[in-house]
């Protein structure tokens, strides 16, 4: 309580000088009449008294050095206002383009002209991380498209980024640079890519990303994709994998924004139609069929629930909101591509409750530990574990997993280790960019690069893997041919499997799952089964042999 004089000075006034501890009692009853209001505790002349009383004898609590006692400074402190909860300001870009300049410029002319400060740019794809011309030959868009754009002067130390910046990938990216950072990693420095998926923290938000576009084709697929990437590998590299959502599907905790390149499928009819197709008249008939966006995302969306998510690539601004429940809704935005007259940024204000840094989120984490064993390097679908296999297919963290994940950090490795700066933060995402790539030479050629040849391995990643203790199994060592990785061999299958594939089975069952209704033997060597008859020469090719026979060879 603030106190202020009753006769110079009204309710809401300036504060002047404070009466003394006797005329506090009259004061308090005057301020209640004066409102009308009766307190329960305090309109009681005993209740008054005592707490006088107490405040008189916390007074006289001084020790020798003549310092007030810590209990008093506590009592002291009751009587300060109670400061408000400190806020952030999040920037949301629709299409980058390569246009960092520009985007940067337009936060700054933002920041001075509302006096504000931006904590954070999230930008939701098509971002055009190309730090020279080979980069650029590996964009998926005609020649007469490609520009460099202005990341490389970030990419080489020329500029540095004055906000700290987060995205996803979009249709038009230099893909080649993404491979070598699948898990997320910096770009540049104070710029960072959130890689295929990702869940990070930032001023105590909860931010979950997802690379890519919807493709019915490439979705059940592997992450097959290797260099020299071609014509066909350089756009199936940014269409968004069964795998991946997945592997968000099992986020448990709260999510405060999803971040996303395509649209969720179906999200344009809980908002202004009418008004989309005013701007964006040519997705009339994707509207009318309902095949417009990502059903992936449209799934995430009804499951996670974030508070918000924001979308780009149709190059239009376009609001919505989805409600979930009574009590739940998500606020769904859609921006533009950055060019004048567009909407394509805007600025939205969050309590701030963490450190403004880019950390790791636990949770996530221990879910990258935990379905590792899924991902599928070739181009084969991926079969994931689904309800009923018999096998674990829940797989939001455990508390044992979740203390795994503690001890991951907490004894990772010295080229992991945090700076100065983030020494307090545990979590936070060390500062370990470097360059493994050269910059563009100003004076050659933008459109006379060449896509790279060899896999290059990029620290960060490598620094990720050996901290959670996992196989990287995306690298390619220098040197090896490139082609596909071998089919992995702990498959789980799908309610339509061939009798071929099920007899793959060589994951152990989570612990507490129920299997005695699982065959014991291969189906199509039980004795109901259809048997293959085998050739007599066959059979005697085969006697003696040290080579299990399978169906398969049958």
């Amino acid at each position: 309580i603030r106190w202020r004089t009753s006769d110079s000075a009204g309710i809401g006034s300036p504060s002047v000088a404070a009466p003394s501890r006797a005329g506090r009692k009259g004061l308090m009853e005057s301020f209640m009449k004066r409102e009308g209001k009766v307190d329960k505790l305090m309109g009681k002349q005993e209740n008054v008294d005592k707490l006088m009383e107490k405040r008189e004898k916390m007074d006289k609590m001084m020790d020798k050095d003549g310092k007030v006692n810590k209990l008093v400074e506590t009592e002291e402190k009751l009587d300060e206002p109670v400061e408000q909860n400190e806020k952030m300001n999040v920037a949301v870009v629709g299409c980058a383009h390569g246009e960092l300049d520009n985007i940067y410029a337009t936060i700054g002319l933002i920041e001075k002209e509302k006096n504000v400060k931006v904590d954070l740019l999230i930008c939701c794809g098509d971002f055009q991380a190309v730090r020279n011309p080979d980069d650029l030959s590996c964009m998926a868009c005609p020649v007469k498209y490609r520009q460099m754009g202005s990341f490389y002067k970030y990419f080489s130390g020329a500029k540095k980024a004055p906000v700290t910046t987060i995205y996803v990938a979009g249709n038009h990216e230099a893909s080649n640079y993404h491979l070598e950072i699948p898990h997320g990693g910096w770009v540049a420095p104070n710029i960072f890519y959130m890689g295929n998926a990702n869940v990070i923290n930032f001023g105590g938000l909860r931010i979950a990303g997802l690379s890519g576009i919807y493709k019915p084709k490439h979705f059940r697929l592997g992450h097959y994709e290797k260099n020299p990437l071609n014509n066909d590998s350089m756009r199936s590299i940014y269409h968004v994998r069964e795998y991946d959502v997945f592997r968000l599907l099992q986020v448990a905790q709260p999510l405060d924004i999803f971040v996303s390149h395509d649209w969720p499928q179906g999200i344009y009819n809980h908002g202004n139609v009418q008004a989309l197709l005013r701007r964006k008249s040519f997705l009339r008939d994707e509207i009318r069929v309902g095949s417009l966006g990502n059903p992936a995302h449209m799934k995430l969306l009804k499951i996670l629930q974030p508070d918000y998510w924001f979308s780009a690539h149709l190059h239009v601004k376009f609001p919505a909101i989805m409600r979930h429940s009574e009590t739940k809704m998500t606020k769904f935005l859609a921006l533009g591509k950055c060019l004048p007259n567009q909407d394509f940024l805007q600025v939205l204000q969050f309590p701030k409750t963490g450190p403004l840094e880019v950390s790791y989120d636990k949770e996530w984490l221990a879910i990258v530990k935990s379905t590792k064993k899924f991902l599928c390097t070739d181009r084969s679908f991926t079969q994931l574990p689904y309800k009923g296999s018999g096998y674990r297919f829940d797989f939001r963290p455990t508390m044992r997993e979740l203390e795994e994940i503690e001890k991951c950090i907490n004894t990772r490795s010295d080229d992991s280790k945090l700076d100065e700066k983030s020494k307090d933060n545990p979590y936070a995402v060390p500062k370990n960019f470097v360059e493994t790539a050269p910059v563009w030479d100003e004076k050659a050629n933008p459109k006379g690069g060449h896509p790279p040849v060899r896999f290059v391995e990029n620290p960060q990643t490598t620094s990720f893997v050996k901290m959670l203790g996992i196989q990287d199994k995306l690298r390619e060592p220098v040197g090896m041919e490139n082609t596909a990785f071998p089919p992995r061999k702990d498959t789980l299958f799908l309610p339509r499997q061939t009798k071929k594939s099920a007899e793959k089975h060589t994951v152990e069952p989570a612990v507490g799952v129920i299997v005695d209704n699982l065959p014991k033997t291969p189906v199509s060597l039980q004795q109901n089964s259809m048997e293959i008859p085998i050739p007599e020469a066959v059979k005697a090719s085969l006697e003696g042999s040290t080579v299990e026979t399978s169906t398969e060879t049958k």
